[in-house]
């Protein structure tokens, strides 16, 4: 019996161990699709702001001639 959990104990890690980049691999996936969609989702605010901006008002940042 105790060399039977032995054997189940070395299994289970040595498939946790082998099965750990699969995860870190789907993950780095994951994370990069979020951030391109997140990307793509502020530059089309960004477009949308600056459009919907009166012509007059782009100035450089900070504020042109301050007085």
């Amino acid at each position: 019996m105790g060399q039977e959990i032995c054997e189940v104990t070395v299994n289970t890690g040595q498939l946790q161990f082998l099965s750990a980049p699969c995860a870190r691999a789907e993950f780095a996936k994951v994370a990069d699709a979020q951030y391109e969609a997140n990307k793509r989702r502020m530059q089309e605010v960004i477009d949308s702001v600056t459009k919907s901006a009166p012509a007059d008002s782009r100035q450089p940042w900070p504020l042109g001639n301050r007085r």
